[in-house]
């Protein structure tokens, strides 16, 4: 019998499970789905990271998530096929495990709790991606840029002193710029002002935030954060 993977979505989530599946490797840059590739399958990392990115023709593109460990992508195989112009790239090299449409069907109709359990994890990040499209709206490029930095430090980093430290390679400055809808020249010019004023320290290999000077610097500005906007992706699986 196939070993669980437990969802840590509640506090009262005790025999919720997925079967464990193989892993897969993927390369950096490599392309799980895409425009030209249907994704059926839902998919969880269980290291490295995971950009989702929708393009829109000559447009350009936008990263509207960054998936690190122990997070889900691909739902929209769970309703329909995802979206004409969404993609999945390999951010750095990842392991990944998926499941089928019809197997997780299976699932929930072995253990509702399980439907339940995805449906709130997903109508959080439904949550989630609407406070970011208010911040890209409302809010100034600079608020946005911080907002952006605490999102990806918060989901995707690791404690470091008085802050969280978040690996900047391979996270280019212009993939922070399609992540909080700017340039990748504005993005650089803001953070080398927050470096000034000491809320942040980076390198070629990564990225101090300091938290909770950040989170200071927006409520003197008005902006009082809430859970939706500074997600905890790393609690969504265990």
């Amino acid at each position: 019998m196939s070993l669980p993977i437990y969802l840590a979505l509640t506090n009262h989530d005790g025999g919720i499970t997925l079967p464990r599946k193989p892993t897969q490797d993927c390369g950096r840059r490599q392309v799980i789905y895409g425009p030209h590739e249907v994704c059926n399958h839902l998919y969880m990392v269980r290291s490295g990271r995971v950009l989702i990115c929708d393009y829109f023709g000559d447009s350009g593109s936008i990263v509207t998530r960054i998936v690190g460990p122990n997070g889900l992508f691909g739902e929209a195989c769970l309703i329909a096929a995802s979206g004409p112009g969404e993609s999945a790239v390999v951010l750095d090299q990842a392991r990944v495990m998926c499941w089928s449409r019809t197997e997780v069907e299976q699932e929930i109709a072995r253990d509702p709790r399980l439907g339940m359990a995805l449906m709130g994890h997903f109508v959080r990040r439904c949550t989630e991606l609407n406070a970011r499209l208010e911040g890209l709206a409302f809010r100034k490029t600079p608020e946005r840029v911080m907002l952006g930095l605490l999102q990806l430090a918060e989901s995707l980093g690791t404690p470091a002193g008085g802050g969280l430290h978040l690996r900047l390679a391979p996270l280019t400055h212009q993939t922070i710029a399609e992540y909080v809808g700017t340039s990748r020249e504005i993005v650089t010019s803001h953070m080398s002002e927050f470096r000034r004023a000491g809320m942040l320290q980076y390198s070629r290999k990564h990225i101090d935030v300091n938290v909770v000077l950040m989170r200071e610097t927006l409520r003197r500005q008005g902006i009082e954060l809430s859970p939706a906007e500074v997600p905890m992706a790393r609690t969504a699986f265990q």
